[in-house]
């Protein structure tokens, strides 16, 4: 039995099982999907979910807030921004690496006061194309710190997001704007990236379970961001856009998916049983009927 995680306008999977099989979709007032089919119904439940409680309690943690410490010691004075991926085509890291690029060039007034810190988690590395996707991303992270890696993350600043430039240092590699990190990261080490961070780039080209944006907003307890808006956005609007998603994320939990799939598989399975007793009772009495035709013609 198929279940999807989005709505049949959204998911080109959910619209070809349409296509072939004889269901009807229909999206009820609250906002969910539904649908009906001869064999039973097919399951259009609540998308992949996270655990946000692992990730607040997570937070908690001696050994994670020395390293939040650590971390924003290091990053004083920029805006941080994180990216969680596997190094994989679907994930448009080169995407994003680009459009930092193109923001810095645009912006140059940014320039060493924005850091990418970029996981990239290795993924099918004895593939060739593969091979050739890393050393392309290779290629853009030396590129884009030879190019704009000219000023310290340490300057002058009458607050942590100030406008100052220290032209001192101009032209030493103090100061990188991409930090690429080609491994993976223990959970304590990750939770603690996403909590210091201003923003988080998810810039996939085509995902279907990408939970990076759930993750980062379970983190975000004390940081209520594309890359211009990322950096300029007020507190007031942060808090406002937290506080929706925050919500969204402790409501459609992985708990939430797990319960919604087993109550809709269980609704359809009580609904095809239904209409199979129905048949069954149709098929008899039609049965009964000829065999009482078929007397009485004797």
């Amino acid at each position: 039995m198929p279940a999807f995680d989005s709505p049949p306008r959204e998911d080109p999977r959910l619209l070809l099982v349409s296509n072939r099989l004889p269901i009807t979709i229909k999206r009820s007032d609250d906002g969910k999907y539904d649908s009906s089919m001869s064999s039973g119904g097919l399951p259009v439940v609540p998308g992949y979910c996270i655990d946000p409680d692992k990730f607040s309690e997570g937070l908690k943690k001696e050994k994670v807030q020395k390293r939040i410490a650590q971390l924003e010691q290091k990053f004083q004075g920029v805006k941080l921004m994180v990216g969680v991926d596997r190094l994989d085509y679907i994930k448009g890291v080169p995407q994003k690496l680009h459009a930092l690029e193109v923001f810095l060039t645009d912006h140059p007034e940014w320039i060493g006061k924005v850091v990418l810190v970029q996981v990239a988690v290795p993924s099918r590395q004895d593939v060739e194309e593969y091979q050739n996707l890393r050393a392309v991303v290779n290629e853009l992270v030396g590129r884009i710190n030879g190019k704009f890696g000219s000023c310290p993350p340490r300057f002058p600043l009458s607050s942590r997001y100030g406008h100052g430039i220290n032209t001192r240092a101009l032209g030493t590699v103090e100061f990188m704007p991409i930090h690429f990190m080609h491994k993976s990261v223990n959970f304590d080490e990750l939770i603690a990236l996403y909590a210091v961070s201003d923003a988080c780039i998810v810039s996939s080209t085509r995902d279907g379970m990408n939970l990076v944006s759930y993750e980062y907003i379970a983190t975000q307890h004390k940081r209520h961001a594309a890359y211009q808006e990322a950096v300029t956005m007020n507190d007031e609007q942060r808090a406002l856009n937290y506080s929706k998603l925050e919500k969204y994320v402790h409501k459609f939990t992985s708990a939430f998916w797990g319960q919604s799939f087993v109550s809709e598989l269980t609704r359809i399975s009580a609904h095809g049983e239904k209409k199979l007793l129905l048949r069954r009772s149709s098929l008899a009495a039609n049965a009964a009927e000829v065999a009482i035709n078929g007397d009485a013609d004797l």
